[in-house]
């Protein structure tokens, strides 16, 4: 039975020594995640996290993508109509969102100096808490959903970003679930 890489056409020995390579460095390394990253149409870095053994399938088999990460306008929104009938006239295969195969190239397998987490590095001690008072009351951190609700409504940032409604709306649903919790704690 073939492969996703055969049946494209572009199996090789050389790219089988490649992979083979790659599950070597691997294995040698204790490597539990392999990220496979390309650049979309606007050239915005888009990437793909797996564990090691499906990384290695997948250099075989192809890592599957939603097509909408191709469809992405400058502002990181969905361009094209997808979900609608015909709304994809000159792009067929792509109505509906369906899925795509990546098959990423072996030979750009690099290994990451910073991964911290499995080289278990331990960051340095905190020199101050963002919950004492020494803070600027703007640096602290919420203690509390209710505060941290407060404090995004609050910041233009994130409204600006997503939108008064979409925070009102998410601010709505949160208050919900406290008194929701608060209604259960009582019982």
């Amino acid at each position: 039975m073939s492969n996703f890489a055969q049946r494209c056409g572009i199996a090789t020995p050389e790219r089988d020594q490649a992979i083979a390579c790659v599950a070597a460095q691997i294995q040698a390394h204790n490597i539990e995640l392999v990220r496979f990253a390309w650049c979309d149409l606007h050239g915005n870095l888009r990437s793909k996290t797996l564990v090691a053994r499906s990384a290695i399938q997948a250099l075989h088999e192809g890592a599957g993508m939603v097509s909408t990460l191709l469809l992405k306008d400058t502002s990181d929104r969905t361009a094209f109509t997808v979900f609608e009938a015909g709304g994809m006239g000159d792009l067929p295969g792509f109505e509906g969102a369906t899925d795509l195969l990546m098959l990423a190239d072996p030979t750009r397998f690099q290994r990451l100096p910073w991964a911290g987490i499995a080289q278990q590095r331990i960051p340095p001690p905190a020199t101050r808490s963002p919950y004492a008072g020494d803070v600027p009351q703007a640096q602290q951190l919420p203690r509390s959903l209710a505060q941290a609700l407060a404090a995004l409504q609050a910041d233009s940032a994130p409204v600006a970003a997503f939108g008064k409604n979409f925070v009102n709306y998410l601010v709505h649903i949160k208050q919900a679930e406290l008194s929701r919790q608060e209604y259960f704690s009582r019982l």
